[in-house]
């Protein structure tokens, strides 16, 4: 389990834990202590960071491609324009 808090926030994020071992134990399911984690950054994960890079790399990317292209496509219209 990933548990994300804010440092100000301990007793907050205690409560929460809290509240899903209880809501965990109705299912009989339980949390690997061993396995969870705790971040600063509420839901700010090593793989949300890097979905939301490769995200901006290819928004960039593809408007940068986009920009080119809509480029060439007026240079071919003039150069068309001017043989007519």
């Amino acid at each position: 389990m990933i548990i994300s808090y804010l440092p100000e926030s301990d007793e907050v994020s205690a409560a929460i834990c809290e509240i899903i071992h209880e809501q965990l134990k109705f299912y009989k399911l339980f949390i690997n202590e061993n396995k969870s984690q705790k971040f600063l950054t509420p839901f700010a994960t090593p793989q949300s960071i890097g979905k939301s890079d490769v995200q901006n790399v290819l928004t960039q990317n593809l408007l940068r491609w986009l920009s080119d292209l809509k480029k060439l496509c007026r240079d071919q219209i003039q150069i068309q324009m001017k043989h007519w």
